[in-house]
């Protein structure tokens, strides 16, 4: 409760003490400290304050000195002072006249702190906070309703000012609500009032305290009922928490558990998730009448009670077949269906495999179920692996393969399932196995190695483009990967062509000596074989690249599939080709499909001026409809172009784009064009007020570091402007106009004489080194339009 934490903050030390402050003041005296509260000095003032309330010994002296300071200019002295009347406790009376005056402060912290000390002082402070009610204002009520709280069982003559405070808006209701529950915790009367209040934020608290009040009276156990359909979600969820910690019947609770779990709002069905584990519902029953409402419940609430009954745990296991059957349903979480199914244990295996047979497009659900069970489901799918159906092999294969940590038992039957009549099971068995050895532990077995070894070989190209993910796993010889890679990229499948590319691409060593092999594959029949041999061109070292590899890339870049081009595409960047007849192919491809545009663009930065020829489609492209496109060809410009104001020109047009990304791709670029952008200053000037683009306009207006002469009125107006930011850049940017700027001198002057008149004023010490930069600022500028001396670089 609010209440409480001020309490906590105000009578707890909350300052953060510098070691040079504590060292001055940590020896003085009480009556030292009690003069530095008179100084002018606010810093003198802070520091006495601070070290006043720090200490504990406050006597009469110097809790009237603190109780005169609560009225100080500066906030944080008259918070501190108000923390040390705090800590005080009873002792403060005397000052109560003082703290009462705070309670209308403008300041919130104010009003917080005198209310933790007032309320510090006990029973005492009970009559002047009632006579102080009636005339005060809705902040300064909320201020006495905490004091009222602080003080707790004892006020309970303020019971009726806080009762008509329940109704009153602006915030006060809450606390009032909050002060009457510390008042009277349990009196029924109080607590019902509150939760009977239109005010949501009052009927929080009354509902929260239902639970703690000791009272099973069929009004209460109404009251919860009714709270659990709230129309505030918050209070729903306060309410079926209340309802779980409270002495309600366990039938009664489970009621209404079971309604929060059909919920609209997602944090009252986690509410009812929590209050259903603190009731300790029995699971056998409770999970049944739950799985019975789930199939008509919504895909939000259905989800929320699949994750139920995974916290119900073995005894919930009636709820299989409702489970089974919602993994039919669109929208269900089947990791989370897999996850509960496989909380019951062994015990349901059988059931399992039986529902995979009824139901097969859900295998995975079930496999992974079974997988989860983990050891204690083994001896049943060692069994699933002789079963006649496919199905249930392949259910069995992958709950093995899934079995963690896996023992050589189990490593053993996925070693027969490689063996298995089924190519899906031994597809399986070996992507299992594959898995397995990346852990570690079993990558060194010779029954695993030798498995997979022969499923290199296998009849079925699914189960050989498996068995070659090995290749990065398993420690072959050198004469079986060289076997086993030249198998592959010969072989008559597409499939594991394209998967030993893949693999291929993750050994430098053989992906050197085999280049002019997967080159050739430049020209496959299949898709994916050219798209991963367009891919893999990019993997060889730039010293590698001969006409054959820039024919190969050529090739690629006009491949009748935009996979394939991009595949060339990234490979041309990354190999820094710079040859006509990649930079012709690429120009081919600035058409059509948003990536390969993009990709093309961003190859054609390393050619520099070479491809000045295609600016004139490039610039078009800088108004396509798709942003990361209008950013490449932005950025091709920014490297294509040789004229800077060319350049500029069209820079200066994206900062007009709809699209954030692209307006910041051309700022970034304008500061890195330097004084060259220049002519973009004043743009990039008006948009330090926006928000989304003030970070990257005021960098770039850094490192441009110039204007144009026709900003001078522009910078002139924004001299005075109230945002530091633009009064920093119009002082900074008339400087380095210089002489031409001279009409803004009269400006200049008048701005540094005032700053100069403020200075010779007492000022606090952290304003001094500001005001110097300033003044130092303003003076440079003056000169260097004078002429007195050039602009800093």
């Amino acid at each position: 409760m609010r209440y409480l934490w001020i309490s906590s903050v105000a009578l707890g030390w909350t300052v953060q003490w510098s070691c040079s402050v504590f060292a001055q003041v940590q020896d003085a005296t009480a009556e030292v400290l009690i003069r530095q509260l008179e100084e002018k000095g606010v810093e003198q003032r802070r520091d006495a304050a601070y070290e006043l309330a720090r200490r504990r010994d406050l006597s009469d002296v110097v809790i009237a000195a603190l109780g005169k300071s609560t009225a100080d200019d500066d906030t944080q002295v008259r918070v501190q002072s108000l923390t040390g009347l705090a800590r005080a406790g009873k002792k403060s009376v005397q000052v109560l006249p003082e703290l009462l005056k705070c309670l209308s402060s403008r300041d919130d912290q104010v009003r917080y702190r005198a209310a933790a000390a007032i309320g510090a002082m006990g029973t005492a402070a009970i009559e002047p906070l009632r006579s102080y009610w009636p005339s005060a204002t809705t902040d300064s009520k909320i201020a006495v309703a905490q004091a009222f709280a602080i003080i707790g069982p004892g006020a309970e003559s303020a019971i009726p000012l806080l009762t008509v405070g329940l109704s009153e808006k602006g915030g006060l209701s809450r606390y009032a609500a909050e002060a009457l529950i510390a008042i009277s915790p349990h009196d029924e009367a109080v607590i019902f009032n509150i939760a009977d209040q239109t005010d949501t934020t009052a009927r929080r608290v009354g509902i929260s305290q239902l639970a703690v009040i000791g009272s099973l009276s069929d009004r209460v156990i109404h009251k919860l009922y009714e709270a659990v359909s709230d129309s505030d979600p918050k209070i729903r969820e306060m309410a079926i928490i209340a309802a779980a910690k409270s002495k309600l019947q366990t039938a009664e609770k489970a009621t209404l558990v079971e309604s929060a779990l059909l919920d609209s709002a997602d944090s009252v069905r986690a509410a009812a998730i929590v209050a259903m584990v603190k009731a300790a519902l029995p699971a056998e029953q409770f999970s049944m009448r739950i799985a019975a409402r789930m199939a008509n419940a919504n895909i939000d609430a259905a989800n929320t009670t699949v994750r139920a009954i995974a916290l119900l745990g073995p005894n919930a296991r009636g709820s299989l077949p409702s489970l089974v059957e919602i993994a039919n349903r669109d929208g269900i979480d089947l990791q989370l269906v897999s996850q509960s199914m496989a909380s019951f244990g062994a015990a349901v295996v059988p059931d399992l495999l039986a529902a995979l047979e009824r139901q097969p497009k859900n295998e995975a659900v079930f496999s992974r179920a079974l997988g989860l069970i983990g050891e204690p489901a083994v001896e049943s799918l060692a069994l699933g692996l002789s079963s006649p159906v496919e199905l249930v092999r392949v259910a069995a294969v992958r709950a093995l393969g899934g079995v963690r940590p896996m023992n050589k038992s189990v490593l053993q039957w996925n070693v027969q399932a490689v063996q298995d009549s089924s190519p899906r099971v031994r597809e399986i068995a070996v992507t299992a196995l594959i898995a397995v050895a990346k852990e570690g532990d079993l990558a060194k077995n010779t029954i695993l190695h030798d498995a997979i070894l022969k499923a290199t070989k296998d009849a079925s190209p699914e189960v050989r483009a498996a068995a070659l993910q090995s290749l990065g796993v398993l420690k072959y010889s050198e004469s079986q990967l060289t076997e086993m890679i030249d198998r592959g990229l010969d072989d008559e499948s597409p499939d594991v062509r394209s998967n030993t590319l893949l693999v291929l691409g993750q050994m430098p060593k053989f992906l050197r000596t085999r280049a002019d092999r997967f080159v050739e594959m430049i020209s496959d029949d299949h898709i994916g074989v050219r798209k991963n041999a367009a891919m893999l061109l990019g993997k060889l070292d730039k010293k590698q690249v001969t006409d054959l590899i820039v024919t190969a890339c050529v090739k690629g870049l006009r491949d009748s599939d935009f996979s394939v081009r991009i595949a060339a595409t990234e490979s041309v960047k990354a190999l820094g080709i710079q040859e006509k007849s990649v930079l012709d192919a690429l120009g081919g491809n600035l058409v059509d499909d948003k990536d390969l545009l993009t990709a093309s663009l961003e190859s054609l930065l390393g050619f520099g001026d070479k491809a000045t020829a295609m600016l004139p489609t490039i610039s078009r492209l800088a108004s396509h409809e798709n942003v990361g496109v209008r950013v490449a060809a932005l950025n091709a410009i920014s490297a294509i172009e040789k004229d800077p104001q060319q350049i500029v020109g069209r820079l200066m047009e994206a900062l007009d784009d709809q699209d954030w990304e692209v307006r910041q791709s051309a700022g970034v670029a304008l500061g890195k064009m330097g004084q060259n952008a220049k002519n973009a200053v004043p743009k990039l000037f008006g948009m330090l007020r926006s928000e989304p683009d003030k970070g990257y306009a005021d960098s770039s207006l850094k490192e441009i570091n110039a204007a144009p002469i026709e900003a001078i009125p522009m910078l002139i107006e924004k001299i005075e402007s109230d945002d530091r930011r633009e009064a920093f850049y119009a002082v900074s940017l008339l400087g380095k106009i210089g002489p031409p700027a001279a009409e803004s001198l009269p400006n200049l002057e008048a701005k540094l004489a005032k700053l100069l008149e403020e200075m010779s004023k007492a000022r606090p010490k952290s304003d001094k080194g500001r005001d110097e930069f300033r003044r130092k600022f303003l003076a440079d500028a003056i000169a260097a339009i004078k002429g007195e001396s050039a602009p800093k670089k």
